[in-house]
């Protein structure tokens, strides 16, 4: 009993530290949805001028006679179209991580939080098309996400997940936040021809964003990244896949108590293709947190 009386004063502790003594707004993780809704429908747009840009050029560049007539044609398609189906079917999971111990460590004015975290959201977007995508999000550290064209006609599609903690300093300070996730990931295009477009994108990161009391967006910093990719060669059969544990990753700022800030680790798939025979991509991503560590130091009055 006084083991778990420990635990949960040590648990109010660390809250206190975070949110600096005040309920957080019912409704943050929905402010944050929207802000992170609102910056990949800005992505989207952007990526709907170019695939227009793309189709209208294929429409130039279209060959007089149909790829496939000849039998070797049709045996090349056969073999490259199984091994996107081979590829779209392969579960991607995250390498293990140990547990650890999370808590206020003495002598420092570090913390380490552990699972569960405070929020966590997805984001599916079909762009045109039938993409399949899929993915999960959960505040035990787990995330994942997947994006793959379809083999009938154009697709474009592309999903978000997110997961982190929410902190309101007491004062200004400078934070610097860290993780340590491990993630796997596999990707791959296939494009026939040069006016085949073709793309696969990933990200994966640590980040931080801010909001004000009453939701508006205050901005966020570049975040540190786990994997980054954005293949978009044409008349290639590309493909990477990996595992990578541990990851470090950090990213440092300052912050204030008129903001409440959300940290997070997050991933973004994404994926173009006209069908088959033409090209079809992959992107595929998951990821495992095990805790998030920062460091808060006050910043003197008279250095304010």
């Amino acid at each position: 009993m006084a083991r778990q009386k420990g635990k949960s004063r040590e648990a109010g502790v660390l809250k206190f530290l975070r949110t600096g003594g005040e309920r957080m707004p019912a409704d943050l993780k929905g402010r944050r949805l929207a802000a992170a809704q609102e910056t990949l429908r800005q992505r989207v747009t952007r990526e709907g001028v170019g695939q227009r840009g793309a189709k209208l050029w294929g429409a130039l560049q279209e060959p007089a006679a149909p790829v496939g007539d000849d039998p070797a044609d049709a045996r090349a398609l056969d073999g490259l179209l199984a091994l996107h189906k081979k590829l779209a079917g392969t579960k991607v999971a995250a390498p293990r991580v140990a547990a650890e111990v999370g808590g206020i460590f003495p002598f420092t004015v570090s913390v380490k939080e552990t699972p569960p975290f405070d929020y966590a959201m997805t984001i599916p977007t079909v762009i045109e098309g039938n993409p399949v995508i899929s993915g999960a999000a959960n505040t035990n550290g787990q995330l994942n996400g997947s994006a793959v064209t379809s083999m009938q006609g154009r697709s474009a599609g592309s999903w978000y997940s997110e997961m982190g903690l929410f902190f309101h300093p007491l004062a200004t300070g400078r934070l610097r936040l860290s993780s340590s996730p491990s993630f796997s990931f596999q990707w791959w295009t296939n494009s026939l021809r040069p006016q085949h477009f073709v793309r696969s994108f990933g990200h994966a990161g640590l980040g931080v964003f801010a909001l004000d009391r009453v939701g508006n967006v205050a901005g966020g910093v570049n975040p540190a990244h786990l994997k980054l990719w954005d293949e978009q060669a044409t008349q290639q059969i590309r493909f990477d896949f990996g595992s990578v544990e541990s990851t470090p990753l950090s990213v440092e700022l300052e912050v204030n108590p008129t903001l409440i800030y959300c940290l997070f680790v997050s991933l973004s798939v994404h994926v173009i293709g006209r069908g088959w025979p033409g090209s079809l991509a992959g992107s595929v991503i998951s990821v495992a947190v095990p805790s998030f560590s920062y460091e808060f130091s006050l910043i003197p009055v008279f250095e304010q």
